[in-house]
């Protein structure tokens, strides 16, 4: 599994086949790590001389360019990005770890300063204020307690190793003071790893960052999500969102507008596990893992090719092309023949009519198409 962008390919006379990526190859199943940051806006960090290392993370990944949270308020936006929803109901909604534990993959909830198992509080401070470093209300696992694995998958962050094997779904939240939230008075922020420096919210959090982040990365088969819970109303909640990892681009910017329902669409997409719930069940997905689908075109006759969802437009005379699509989405082609051309033959496609042709991103695929 992999992402590419568009590109012209030279055709094949026997017709262009998918190279696995190194990944798909050892038939490992992807992982993936949702980190989230807190109260920053997308102008305070995409560019800015305070958050270096997310920046990196730009050049090395894909940004969403136009990602947004969805409300005022830390849990409800916690509660949009795993259920859906933004308000508490009673009995519990279903949600993303619910979900998990109704399969055998496996999740994990990674809380710094967390004082035990499932929200247990802790009496620690950020230095020089009373804020606690743990909030239950930064734990969506904890949220949804009473209908998931809470007591054995929600668990306080302590070590580098944890984060070197990972399940595979997991959500990695700092302390309070890490994750740009409140920032110390006196003294220095605690990472679980030792002291975190900087002189401002931002560069603590953007350090703590560049300490996680290649401990998870050491993981191929992981892809990292990073991103914060809101910015502010004033914005339109627009807030700094990348991924980066397996089966990411460098350098890839991603310019759909996105919020925190897709996010949790595109990780039921992702992991197979059906419709996602509540208001998440009509967003637009983050595609978090792509596939490739390449296409070549021969004649006699000669025509174009494009698709639904966009990414492949390839004007006549079509040869071939290729774009990525989300895992697990169905993408149609449609080939339109010249004037001087008749029938379009397909082949490779799971359905197809005469000028249209569906397949299923399950991996990467290949389709022909000849204009008669």
């Amino acid at each position: 599994m992999r992402r590419r962008s568009l590109a012209l390919v030279p055709l094949l006379a026997a017709g262009l086949m998918a190279v696995p990526s190194p990944a798909s190859a050892q038939g490992a199943s992807p992982k993936v790590a949702l980190i989230v940051m807190e109260n920053q806006t997308y102008a305070k960090i995409v560019g800015s001389s305070s958050a270096p290392y997310m920046n990196s993370l730009i050049a090395n990944g894909e940004l969403l360019s136009d990602y947004h949270a969805v409300a005022s308020g830390s849990a409800r936006d916690y509660r949009a990005m795993t259920a859906g929803l933004t308000d508490k109901v009673t009995p519990p909604p279903n949600n993303v770890f619910h979900a998990f534990d109704q399969t055998s993959m496996t999740w994990g909830s990674f809380q710094e300063s967390m004082g035990g198992n499932c929200g247990v509080p802790s009496p620690e401070v950020v230095p020089g204020t009373s804020q606690q470093l743990y909030s239950s209300g930064h734990d969506p696992a904890y949220l949804y307690r009473a209908n998931e694995t809470c007591a054995a998958n929600d668990v306080p962050l302590t070590s580098d190793a944890q984060l070197g094997n990972l399940p595979d779904f997991s959500v990695v939240i700092p302390n309070m003071c890490d994750d740009m939230h409140t920032y110390p008075s006196t003294g220095t922020c605690p990472g679980y790893f030792g002291p975190v420096h900087g002189s401002s919210k931002r560069l603590i959090g953007d350090a703590w960052l560049q300490h996680v982040v290649p401990m998870i990365l050491a993981d191929p088969n992981v892809t990292v999500i990073v991103t914060f819970d809101e910015g502010t109303a004033k914005t339109g909640q627009h807030v700094y969102a990348v991924e980066v990892g397996a089966g990411v681009s460098a350098g890839t910017t991603d310019a759909t507008r996105y919020d925190h329902y897709g996010l949790l669409a595109g990780l039921f997409q992702t992991f197979g596990l059906g419709t996602a719930p509540n208001n998440a069940a009509t967003a637009t997905p983050v595609p978090i893992i792509k596939e490739t689908l390449s296409v070549t075109a021969g004649g006699p006759g000669t025509g174009s090719v494009t698709s639904d969802p966009p990414g492949i437009d390839c004007a006549s005379p079509c040869t071939s092309a290729s774009a990525s699509f989300a895992v697990g989405g169905d993408v149609t082609l449609t080939a339109t023949p010249d004037a001087q051309s008749g029938a379009v033959v397909w082949s490779g496609c799971d359905s197809f009519t005469d000028t249209t042709c569906t397949v299923s991103m399950t991996s990467d695929r290949s389709v022909s198409v000849t204009f008669a």
